[in-house]
């Protein structure tokens, strides 16, 4: 299991420390079930964080796609945070009670189910706008061997990272209202977000004061992801925690800014 390499390496990453025993047998208690070994295991050697592998293969057509969920990161292991906030936000978001809570953002999750089980149970998907729920994996470790790399799936929007553009396009696209042209230079920061650091911090206070409610959601989608690559400031980033707990339409995202 060590040598899976399932965290995704930044500078945030380097400087998380593992989980403690205690802290694992604290959480299991306040839960009042035993977390999968495997899943323990990853913890130890980091608590939390971004991964490398952004999907698992869906048995059902979803939000996200019609045949595979997209998982950005998994939760670690924090006093009131991480999973031991699963409480909280299943009473928040009127899910059933018996899941912990691994990767979301308040409108899907990625989840433990131990509706029927007090142990390795199995991986769930839940959709808290459409209903639907259903099984990803029968236990976390088969969870793990199913997770691939995907494209960037965003709404009915799918964009693949191949057309090259120069740093002059991709700063004259975040300026564009049209929403490919935006998507397009929004990726390519994603796909070296350390390189395009200026523009991230110039071009992202800018979006997420568009009059577009979509494209402000969109800046907060990236900077999610540039935040697990290490590549927001710290003043940008409390920019971006202050944007999201003040905006009705947005401040289900706060958990997944604080838990990275």
């Amino acid at each position: 299991m060590g040598n899976r390499r399932i965290w995704e390496e930044t500078e945030e990453s380097s400087e998380m420390a593992p989980v403690s025993e205690a802290i694992i047998n604290k959480a299991e208690e306040e839960l009042g079930v035993k977390l999968p070994q495997s899943y323990l295991q990853l913890l130890r050697e980091q608590n939390g964080g971004a991964i490398r592998s952004n999907a698992h293969p869906a048995s059902e057509p979803n939000n996200w796609a019609e045949d595979h969920v997209q998982i950005d990161y998994l939760m670690g292991i924090e006093e009131g945070e991480g999973i031991l906030a699963s409480a909280y936000l299943i009473e928040e978001w009127d899910m059933p009670k018996g899941l912990v809570l691994l990767s979301g953002d308040g409108h899907s999750w990625v989840a433990l189910d131990y509706r029927e089980a007090k142990e390795n149970p199995p991986v769930i998907y839940i959709d808290n706008e459409s209903g639907q729920l259903f099984e990803l994996a029968p236990s976390f470790e088969v969870f793990l061997d199913g997770l691939y790399t995907a494209e960037v799936v965003l709404g009915d929007y799918e964009y693949e990272e191949e057309i090259e553009l120069s740093e002059e396009q991709v700063a004259a696209g975040l300026d564009s209202d049209d929403l490919e042209t935006l998507i397009l230079s929004l990726n390519h920061l994603e796909a070296d977000p350390g390189f395009y650091r200026s523009l991230i911090d110039e071009k992202l206070p800018q979006l997420l004061k568009h009059q577009n409610p979509q494209i402000r959601e969109f800046a907060v989608v990236y900077a999610f992801h540039f935040q697990g690559k290490g590549a927001l400031s710290n003043e940008l980033r409390e920019l971006i925690l202050s944007f999201v707990e003040t905006n009705e339409e947005l401040n289900y995202y706060i958990e997944s800014f604080k838990e990275q």
